[in-house]
């Protein structure tokens, strides 16, 4: 490839790093400065108050081109209250309920209390890129269990998933949505993190290279 060629970097500011994160391989950006105007940088965990932009070697040179920062609306999303994430993502058309903050950053049901939709499976989607790269189930109500994900439930939950980061203005994070018995996908909680089961993580870098 030519020389436009860029980097990918991790840019860590909360000193806690997901478990995930350990299989990357990827280099870690203690300089800001240091990303240059084809490199993308991926914001991992809570940006603090005050930071600058990741603008890079190339933008001060005046080249007007900056690196490609991943999830750097993370801070902004997280400052909102519960009722504008949900209005945002219902605005867009996204069936949402969205009742108090997670521990640990994000939005949704964190106690994993019966909702008031006929809920009968609860799936957690892990997005990176706007493509879903896992989807499992995260908690279960109902005598659906043991049914077998198809592909048109599937691609319902991952779209949506997607969608309701997109919305948001992220890249990646962590989706949870339960499907009512009545086909309904309803967006249950949202976070900028990504939770990744085991093989979750497997899969996420075995496409990896595709996305970055």
């Amino acid at each position: 490839m030519g020389s436009d060629r860029g980097e990918v970097w991790l840019w860590f500011v909360d000193g806690e790093r997901p478990d995930w994160i350990e299989g990357t391989g990827l280099p870690i950006l203690s300089e800001r400065g240091v990303a240059g105007p084809n490199d993308c940088v991926l914001h991992v965990g809570r940006p603090p108050k005050r930071h600058k932009a990741v603008t890079g070697a190339g933008a001060a040179r005046g080249s007007g081109l900056s690196a490609w920062r991943m999830n750097a609306a993370t801070r902004a999303i997280l400052a909102l209250r519960p009722e504008e994430i949900e209005r945002r993502l219902r605005r867009e058309g996204l069936a949402a309920r969205i009742s108090e903050p997670k521990r640990g950053g994000g939005f949704g049901n964190g106690k994993g209390a019966m909702l008031p939709f006929a809920a009968s499976r609860r799936y957690a989607a892990t997005v990176f890129g706007l493509d879903a790269v896992e989807i499992r189930r995260a908690h279960v109500f109902g005598p659906t269990y043991d049914r077998e994900l198809g592909d048109r439930v599937r691609w319902l939950l991952a779209k949506a998933a997607a969608r309701a980061l997109y919305v948001l203005g992220l890249d990646f994070g962590q989706v949870e949505l339960e499907l009512t018995d009545q086909g309904r996908v309803v967006i249950v909680s949202v976070s900028p993190d990504m939770r990744p089961s085991p093989g979750g993580e497997s899969n996420f870098w075995r496409k990896r290279f595709v996305y970055l």
